[in-house]
């Protein structure tokens, strides 16, 4: 079957249309068991890695850190955490983007804390670089939570 010049026309609009839709955001996400870990074995012992989540299972706070193999420059870029709390009681979690820290290089670390209140639920804590007066972030970056008992973190993402 040969095509019509409608049906030419019709592509041409399309293709077209196609170069003129909105960009759509990069977005990584990765579950905590793969992309945190206790800082310390004594941290580590209250730590349980489940498939959905990385959870303070223990009776006291256990600091976790986080990593994801992004780039982390760019106007729009975007850190993010997912956090759940499990018990009825409200949890107040700390967390510190970790901006910059290559020795080699004799890069500084800017360190970048939030916190969050979380009722028995989840929420989120996210990292803007003009939050903070920033252009972008550096290309290397992590995160360090303080977890209470009862808490986890689902997922670790970025988006640009």
């Amino acid at each position: 079957m040969k095509p019509t010049s409608l049906t030419c026309i019709a592509i041409a609009a399309l293709s077209v249309g196609a170069l003129h839709a909105p960009v759509a955001w990069a977005h990584e996400e990765s579950s905590a068991t793969g992309v945190c870990q206790g800082n310390l074995p004594a941290s580590e012992t209250q730590l349980r890695k489940r498939p959905l989540a990385l959870a303070n299972e223990g009776t006291a706070s256990a600091f976790v850190s986080c990593s994801l193999p992004v780039n982390f420059t760019g106007p729009n870029f975007a850190f993010t955490v997912t956090l759940i709390n499990r018990r009825s009681a409200t949890a107040t979690v700390n967390c510190t983007f970790v901006d910059g820290e290559i020795a080699e290089l004799g890069d500084t670390p800017s360190y970048r804390p939030k916190s969050i209140a979380l009722d028995e639920g989840a929420g989120v804590l996210e990292w803007l670089a003009p939050d903070f007066g920033l252009s972008f972030f550096t290309s290397h970056a992590n995160l360090s939570c303080l977890l209470p008992p009862g808490v986890e973190i689902a997922t670790v993402g970025s988006r640009n």
